[in-house]
């Protein structure tokens, strides 16, 4: 059954929610604004919210809904069941808080987006996401389009398959801007999966380990460097 304010928006399209949300924190305005008063306040909001999304998903078989409010802050576990976040945030300025972002969605939400417009391979491959929107400005004469070809060729052939796979942090996630950062995806089944590893500028560390999670001990496995083409073995 869908609720009252729900069936008025499908039927009327107007929006009542940012009216009612104004209403709750105005009439409180004077309270402390502690955790519990906000999340009483919110509350019922939230619910009609979900509730008007799963009324437009029922009535819509297959609609596919975009969740990028607050500049990518409204990704609860709740969103994340009826939505995709197309736009993760509005900070899109450097490498490495976004690294720091796909380390830490990818651990709730196996689909998200990012955009790209970088002409690096550093920069680009920090971007490399289940989904990537290419934001090039093809009106620049001078740009370098087969570093875009070639890092793109790499996303979609070698890492895209396996972002539906397990995925592993190998490293703490830090902003420091003298470490690195690494995860894996993992195709258990198959005895497959990619690691996505990067030196960040101040780091010392010039080549660093990580070791690997659910590997067959029993099994020999060979690792290809995207960047030579070159096939390592034990």
């Amino acid at each position: 059954m869908t609720c009252r304010p729900c069936r008025r928006l499908l039927e009327k399209k107007e929006s009542i929610f940012i009216g009612k949300t104004t209403t709750l924190i105005r009439s409180n305005a004077a309270a402390p604004r502690t955790n519990l008063i906000v999340g009483k306040l919110q509350n019922p909001v939230r619910r009609r919210y979900l509730a008007y999304w799963d009324a437009l998903l029922k009535r819509n078989l297959g609609l596919r809904i975009d969740s990028r409010a607050s500049g990518g802050r409204r990704n609860d576990l709740e969103t994340l069941g009826r939505a995709v976040p197309l736009w993760r945030s509005d900070y899109i300025f450097e490498p490495i808080s976004r690294q720091v972002r796909s380390y830490g969605m990818a651990l709730w939400a196996p689909f998200f987006v990012i955009d790209v417009q970088s002409f690096r391979d550093y920069e680009t491959r920090s971007l490399f996401v289940p989904y990537i929107d290419a934001l090039y400005d093809v009106r620049v004469d001078d740009s370098d389009w087969d570093i875009v070809r070639k890092n793109l060729n790499l996303w979609r052939e070698y890492v895209v398959p396996y972002y539906a796979a397990d995925y592993y942090p190998l490293t703490r996630v830090s902003l420091d801007r003298d470490v690195w950062i690494a995860w894996q995806y993992n195709v258990e089944d198959k005895g497959e999966g990619v690691v996505q590893a990067f030196r960040r500028r101040d780091s010392k560390t010039v080549a660093s380990r990580f070791p690997l999670k659910v590997l067959d001990t029993s099994a020999v496995y060979r690792v290809k460097d995207l960047d030579s083409g070159k096939i390592r073995e034990p």
